[in-house]
């Protein structure tokens, strides 16, 4: 039985494949297959293929009190990896050919995604009128998520929550955008507003009561 290599790394999402090779000697018929196949392998052929999920590797460094504190740094020095064994046998019915491998999966970061959002496009509001922005954002890998809010130049940056209540106290066109970040990878969310002029109501006038002609 012969395989190229002891040890394959693959990433997680990647494609894995090994060849094996197995001779016959004259007269003599064999079988080859593999044993402690992870979930969704196949061996089709002598050609062993898998596909991992991106949850085959736990980040380890979610379970360290300190990095897990603040989420960019436990993200940024990660490199947490799977190691699974497998075993290619070839059998000619009597005695039985192993060969181990080892499978070294890395953990690959999934970025996070945003669900929702409230708004759901850009719109227009009254000067004064409070509005209210808000996110839905999910992680596949379980990560904690930071949020960033921005308003324009020289406004103050809100973090740390999904949802934002605003009032536009100047008519003109305004950007509205949040970030959403696992501490690898980041996605955003703007919005356009239109801010009009606070609508002026002029007050009703008192008329005074018409004398009424009977006739």
């Amino acid at each position: 039985l012969h395989i190229p290599y002891d040890k394959f790394v693959v990433a997680e999402g990647g494609e894995l494949y090994v060849s094996g090779q197995s001779f016959e000697p004259e007269g003599e018929s064999l079988s080859a297959y593999a044993e402690n196949l992870p979930e969704g392998a196949l061996v089709v052929n002598n050609t062993f293929t898998w596909k991992p999920g991106y949850d085959v590797v736990h980040n380890k460094t979610k379970s360290d009190s300190l990095l897990s504190e603040v989420s960019s740094l436990s993200k940024k020095w990660s490199n947490a990896e799977n190691d699974r064994w497998i075993s290619f046998v070839v059998s000619d019915g009597e005695f039985e050919v192993h060969h181990p491998v080892k499978l070294v999966v890395k953990d690959v970061n999934q970025k996070p995604e945003i669900a929702d959002a409230v708004p759901a496009e850009s719109l227009t509001v009254r000067q004064n009128q409070p509005v209210v922005f808000q996110v839905t954002a999910v992680d596949h890998d379980g990560d904690a998520l930071d949020y960033v809010w921005y308003f324009g130049v020289g406004e103050e940056k809100v973090t740390n929550t999904s949802a934002v209540e605003r009032t536009f106290v100047n008519p003109r066109e305004q950007k509205v955008s949040v970030t959403v970040s696992d501490g690898v990878a980041e996605v955003e969310k703007e919005w356009g507003v239109t801010v009009l002029e606070e609508e002026v109501i002029a007050p009703a006038l008192a008329l005074e009561p018409a004398e009424v002609q009977k006739f």
